[in-house]
This record gives C-alpha cells, sequence and structure tokens, in this order.
C-alpha cells in the first residue's frame, strides 16, 4: 500500500499553540489550492481566541458547512458534555484537567459548537463512530483517499515523558509507517522544534502515541475529503 501524497503543502506550528489550525490549513490548502488559506482566516475557521485552548468543534462545523465528505472518530461524548460539563470532564479529565479547560476556555462558545455539532451528527451530515480508530480504520481511510486530522500525545510520539495533545495530518501509509505532516512546536526561546514534513511514524508507534492514558483509548480523528462527483 502505497498512497501518500509528499507534495502536501507544509506549515509549521511557528508560535507553539496553532497546530490544529496548521493541520486544516494543510488538508485545505492541498484540497482547494486555489483559495489562500491564510493564518488569520485559519484562526476565525478554528474557533481560536486568543489565550485560551481551541476546541475542535468550530473546525468540524466549518468543514461541514462547507460540504466536505467527513468521517469522525471519537470516545468524548459530546451529549454528556453538553449536560454536565464540570462533572463530564472531571470523570475524564481530573477535577485539575476539568478545571484548566474551564479556566482556559469560552465555555459558552464551547458549548454552543457542541450543541451544533450534536445537531450535524442527528442530521448525519457526517458520519461519526463513538470508538476508538485503529491502524486498519486509517489504512481503509487513507485507501479511499482521504486526510487525517488526528489527536496525538506529542511527548510519546517524540519518545519524551508526560502528556501533550497535538494535531498532525496523516496523509499516507508506506511499508509499515503512517506517514504524516507534524506541524511541531516551538521552544521557549521561539525556536521551531519537532517540526516534520512526510514523517514517518511506525505503525505500532502511531497506535501508542494516540492512545493519550491507555492503549487503545484515542481520542479523535477527522478524516476529510472532497465529495464524490458524479
Amino acid at each position: 500500500m502505497s498512497n501518500s501524497l509528499r507534495h502536501i503543502p507544509f506549515v509549521g506550528n511557528h508560535n507553539g499553540k496553532s497546530c490544529g489550525q496548521c493541520v486544516y490549513r494543510m488538508a485545505l490548502s492541498h484540497l482547494y489550492p486555489e483559495q489562500q488559506w491564510t493564518e488569520e482566516y485559519m484562526d476565525d475557521f478554528c474557533g481560536a481566541i486568543l489565550g485560551k485552548y481551541t476546541w475542535p468543534f468550530k473546525p468540524i462545523i466549518n468543514l461541514t458547512n462547507m460540504g466536505l465528505d467527513l468521517v469522525i472518530y471519537s470516545t468524548f461524548d459530546n451529549e454528556r458534555f453538553v449536560s454536565n460539563p464540570v462533572e463530564y470532564m472531571t470523570e475524564k479529565y481530573g477535577e485539575t484537567g476539568c478545571k484548566n479547560n474551564i479556566a482556559n476556555s469560552d465555555m459558552d462558545q464551547v458549548l454552543s459548537q457542541a450543541k451544533q455539532l450534536i445537531a450535524y451528527s442527528k442530521e448525519h451530515k457526517f458520519q461519526r463512530y463513538p470508538m476508538s480508530h485503529s491502524a486498519q480504520i486509517d489504512k481503509d481511510l487513507l485507501e479511499n483517499g482521504y486526510l487525517l486530522a488526528v489527536w496525538v500525545n506529542s511527548s510519546k510520539l517524540n519518545k519524551e515523558d508526560g502528556y501533550s495533545g497535538h494535531f498532525i495530518l496523516v496523509h499516507g501509509y508506506e511499508n509499515g509507517m503512517f506517514i504524516a505532516h507534524d506541524p511541531g512546536e516551538n521552544d521557549k526561546d521561539g525556536t521551531p522544534t519537532n517540526q516534520f514534513q512526510n514523517r514517518e511514524i511506525p505503525e505500532q508507534d502511531f497506535i501508542d502515541a494516540c492512545s493519550p492514558k491507555k492503549f487503545g483509548e484515542i481520542n479523535i480523528l477527522i478524516a476529510i475529503k472532497r465529495p464524490e462527483t458524479n
């Protein structure tokens, strides 16, 4: 199986806090090369607010509104989150994690976006599976022409201790390796680090990095492609 798209334009994460914007900018630059996808546009596209966490809901809503074909795998329960955010986030991330999310998020906006996403799901505007993805699922999606925006633990991916949530764009699979554009981050001095174009990730390392707390517990994957035309 060899279906990587190594020519996809690469965008590095220059400020250490915009990996999601970089990933969607790369995907859209490939899918719609005739358009300009600026940094400022992508901040708005992803619902970024200075000094706050950027949640994954807004870009999914915007990709759906563009008419793109989306397949989503996620273990995050949007309904429970909307029903009782504190209870659900405490259960999922612990008391400290819950407090950090609330303190660093515009919760009114986040909850509004989550409700819209629930409505879209009920209207079958995308395919959503409330489960972990697997290496085989990922390979099948790639074989069918999807780009994969995948949430990973970048610390584990880079063979470091700890946890650091991060998005990468997986665009192929070759010889037991997932091929990804990894926008990376910046060190404390502002120097780009861990930025990899066409990063080759061994299959097991990739699956391990997608498992924040235990094997198989994978946060989210958004598979994206332009709709089929007759």
